[in-house]
């Protein structure tokens, strides 16, 4: 495709955006207006990095996977399944949640159930599926749009559902959003499964919503979670200078009203959560260019300038 003609592209999606969401305040309507666009709008924001938008979507999975992963390997020293140099990535972080140490998935009779909170049309659920093979997945979002697109993928062993009226949506922090916002975990209205969850994925879902709603969204969270499941919360790095640029600088109605959320502030939310967390970690500092320095992302996932970051915590 030539350059002109990717520039007429992306001014016709920006329009299109522009057009949708000439409110002066988004709320729950902005996915469902934007849920058969999302993912042309999403591809052309992050094209500066080289990399195509798949990479974004498998890149947390994966990580997760790997982190469970070395947890089952510390945690079961003695298991024969895990001892195996060529098991399976997923089996070990299935054997993290859920294995007692003599069985292997197969023998299980459990079935993994894994929560995409935020899933939007369900992109992520390939990903959650391929690393993940045995898990029940659950997807709810906001957007009932979207959720109407993610189930029309027909993806076997995924179960979607809306969340009700009255979960905190795409806001400003304004002083009329001020009511809306005195929400805690006890005024949230009941979950749409219920199932309790072995494993949360959470991904650039906080960032678009009020800051005042995160403890209450966390706390009806943890309250849905076995005792210690684990949950994984990605998000867009505050420190990250090149971020803030692009976050900062673009019109963008997907993000309109967006706040960006401090690692720390989310470190402590989840504390008093119930959720024991570990230190964050920043991930993709390299664009695809520089993809032969990917073998250091994992060293310097202490270093704040990442593009994301993630939080992980484990339910007590």
């Amino acid at each position: 495709m030539k350059n002109s003609e990717k520039r007429t592209r992306a001014t016709n999606f920006h329009q299109e955006f522009v057009a949708s969401a000439n409110d002066e305040k988004m709320n729950n309507a902005e996915f469902d207006k934007l849920a058969t666009s999302y993912d042309d709008w999403h591809a052309q924001l992050i094209s500066g990095s080289g990399w195509p938008r798949e990479y974004f979507l498998e890149y947390k999975i994966k990580e997760m996977s790997r982190v469970l992963s070395r947890i089952a390997r510390r945690s079961r020293p003695s298991s024969p399944s895990l001892d195996k140099e060529n098991t399976a990535p997923q089996q070990d972080a299935h054997s993290a949640l859920l294995l007692p140490p003599t069985e292997t998935v197969e023998q299980s009779p459990n079935t993994l159930k894994i929560l995409d909170f935020g899933c939007g049309v369900g992109d992520v659920t390939p990903y959650i599926r391929k690393y993940f093979p045995h898990a029940e997945i659950f997807g709810v979002d906001i957007s009932r749009e979207c959720i109407e697109t993610a189930r029309a993928k027909i993806f076997p062993s995924i179960h979607y559902a809306p969340l009700p009226d009255g979960w905190p949506h795409c806001g400003t922090n304004t002083a009329d959003d001020h009511a809306y916002c005195d929400v805690n975990a006890n005024t949230l209205p009941p979950f749409p499964f219920s199932e309790t969850f072995d494993l949360v994925f959470i991904s650039n879902v906080f960032h678009h919503t009020t800051p005042d709603t995160h403890a209450a969204v966390l706390a009806a969270l943890h309250a849905q979670m076995n005792k210690n499941a684990q949950l994984f919360i990605f998000e867009i790095n505050p420190y990250n200078p090149a971020t803030r640029h692009v976050f900062n600088k673009y019109e963008k109605p997907i993000d309109k009203n967006a706040n960006l959320v401090n690692p720390r502030r989310l470190n402590k939310l989840m504390r008093e959560a119930g959720f024991a967390t570990s230190r964050n970690k920043y991930t993709v500092f390299f664009p695809r260019a520089l993809r032969f320095l990917l073998p250091l992302e994992r060293p310097l996932n202490w270093l704040p300038l990442g593009a994301h970051y993630y939080m992980h915590g484990s339910a007590r």
